[in-house]
């Protein structure tokens, strides 16, 4: 059985002029805090408020998320990095699941013992991180920017 939760959350609409062709448009992040229910139906005071501070500082800043402009499709300022940081990420977990691959393939022929099957199952998270980086890379992450309502 499912533990009950309160669930706090606010939708935020952050402006951008994008620096590349100066072209303003806006996308719209939500944010969420859950709550532990504790067996009560409806949350107390205390719940409230520190679900609404931690709201707070959850809303500040525009976040992590990566949005393309709607026109020239370039990633808006400061979202570049987080961008690629994320590309930085799937990489590594690329080369370390082919690197621990082939460490356990390897004692499995020397030794003779049956590794091979955590040598496949690192196969597979290389090629979870593959599939990754292939969505990475044509965008299927980024968040596309809407044009203000005129």
């Amino acid at each position: 059985m499912a533990k009950q939760q309160f669930v706090f959350s606010r939708n935020l609409t952050h402006d951008i002029d994008c620096p590349h062709c100066s072209t303003r448009y806006q996308f719209t992040r939500t944010v969420e805090v859950k709550r532990d229910a504790g067996g009560l139906s409806q949350p107390d005071d205390g719940t409230v408020e520190a679900a609404h501070a931690e709201l707070d500082r959850l809303s500040e800043g525009m976040g992590g998320e990566a949005v393309r402009c709607p026109s020239c499709r370039k990633l808006g300022p400061g979202m570049l990095t987080n961008h690629l940081l994320m590309g930085v990420f799937i990489v590594v977990w690329i080369v370390a699941c082919l690197g621990a691959a082939l460490l356990i393939l390897w004692l499995a022929a020397a030794s003779g013992a049956l590794f091979w099957m955590l040598g496949l199952l690192a196969l597979a998270g290389a090629g979870i991180g593959a599939v990754t980086l292939l969505i990475w890379l044509f965008g299927g992450t980024v968040i596309k920017g809407q044009l203000p309502p005129a």
